[in-house]
């Protein structure tokens, strides 16, 4: 039997992902061919603003699609590596709470900013689909080398969850656990809203016309609700709502200590500044819609959910250690809120089943709406880390009965 060694997967793989993905250009886009965006600096004197830097341990990495900005909490050691993967408007800052959750119960957490959002640039010849997000994340694991990223859990949060279930899609050996806030990937085309459809998808707006009228839309005021960019895949009961409202914190949890989650003042201002002061925000966005895992992920979902069904099969076997390769949680977490308007619980759950099985999926419900994963981000920590630790007791159960029902038949 052939034996990997999975750290080097990761680096010969981020570097043939980045030069398949270099040379496929944007038609729209081949007088930029090789170009990036740069991240929009802090103006003086702000670099610790908690909208530049939500956490202290920063790194800005150079790649071909330009910075790469990630930050790690928690011990090198950790037995648990865990990716965080954002929303499409919000930047890494929407992971406060959970990052610090996580990393408080001993986890290796990396989260790193999509492409054009906080302070990652972007490439600018490139659609942001599945295989500029793919190749990101494999840049953003070689780039923490003092921790082994050989095996690690996922976390993906609204457009995050799409990429999650996408990336562990063509990677699963990498994948030991996946839990998915509100996640895009299972979208139904029917909740797209005509205001999309005329803005992105006709064609009849074009070049800064259409980015005058997204950056309008985009912009927050405080005086406004907060949505997440996924208000343009469906569409609203609200009509004055911004394309970037959901993701925002409207409430705390009932009867708990303060989510040490950023103020939506704070969230807010990060949007803005991205609105404002990236060049490459509006044309990542765009480009995001178009072409990211977000709609009718269904066949790729049900792949997963078949690898699932056979490890969660191999799990009583003695050999189960040794065949299997990742996804060793044989259940997908879906962290949902009750009142999401764009990720509807009673869409999402029986579209989930449906594509990955009954058995490998597991619902946790919050009274929230899409910004679950921010105002909720402790609470989801703390049950998700709770099911995964169950399933590796019930699992190291598994493997003992089977052992000694093997021991005792010789």
């Amino acid at each position: 039997m052939m034996v990997y060694d999975y750290r080097q997967l990761i680096g010969f793989a981020a570097g043939v992902a980045a030069g398949v993905a270099i040379c496929q250009t944007v038609q729209a886009w081949t007088d930029k061919s090789g170009a990036s965006f740069s991240p929009p600096l802090p103006p003086p004197g702000r670099e610790q603003d908690p909208i530049f830097l939500p956490f202290a341990d920063a790194k800005d990495v150079a790649t071909p699609y330009g910075n790469l900005r990630n930050y790690r909490l928690g011990p090198v050691e950790a037995d648990r590596k865990v990716l965080l993967l954002h929303g499409i408007s919000t930047p890494s800052i929407a992971f406060k709470a959970l990052a610090n959750a996580l990393a408080s119960r001993g986890a290796r957490v990396l989260v790193f900013d999509l492409p054009c959002r906080g302070g990652s640039g972007g490439p600018a010849d490139l659609p942001y689909d599945g295989r500029l997000y793919a190749s990101l994340i494999l840049m953003a694991l070689a780039s923490d080398n003092k921790a082994d990223w050989s095996k690690f859990s996922i976390v993906g949060y609204s457009l995050g969850g799409g990429l999650a279930m996408d990336f562990t899609y063509w990677f699963p050996q990498l994948v030991e656990d996946i839990a998915l806030i509100a996640p895009s990937g299972l979208l139904r085309e029917k909740h797209v809203s005509l205001w999309s459809r005329l803005v992105y998808r006709s064609g009849l707006i074009r070049g800064e016309m259409r980015k005058r009228l997204i950056r309008q839309r985009l912009r927050i005021t405080q005086t406004k609700t907060m949505e997440d960019g996924t208000d343009d895949f469906r569409s609203s009961s609200k009509p004055n709502s911004t394309a970037v409202d959901y993701e925002m914190p409207q409430q705390q949890p009932p009867l708990s200590t303060p989510s040490p989650a950023a103020p939506s003042t704070q969230i807010a201002r990060a949007v803005n500044y991205q609105v404002d002061h990236s060049h490459g925000f509006i044309d990542a966005f765009i480009s995001t819609l178009l072409y990211a895992p977000i709609y009718t992920q269904q066949n790729r979902w049900r792949s997963i959910g078949e690898k699932l069904t056979a490890r969660r099969i191999e799990k009583n076997t003695t050999e189960s250690q040794h065949l299997r390769n990742g996804l060793n949680c044989g259940k997908v977490i879906l962290a949902l809120g009750r009142e999401d308007p764009i990720i509807l619980a009673e869409e999402v759950i029986p579209d989930a089943q449906d594509a990955l099985g009954t058995d490998n999926v597991h619902v946790l419900l919050y009274d929230s709406g899409h910004d679950v994963g921010i105002t909720y981000g402790r609470e989801i920590a703390d049950d998700v880390w709770d099911v995964w630790t169950s399933t590796e007791s019930a699992s190291d159960k598994n493997r003992d009965e089977a052992r000694h029902l093997q021991i005792s038949s010789t």
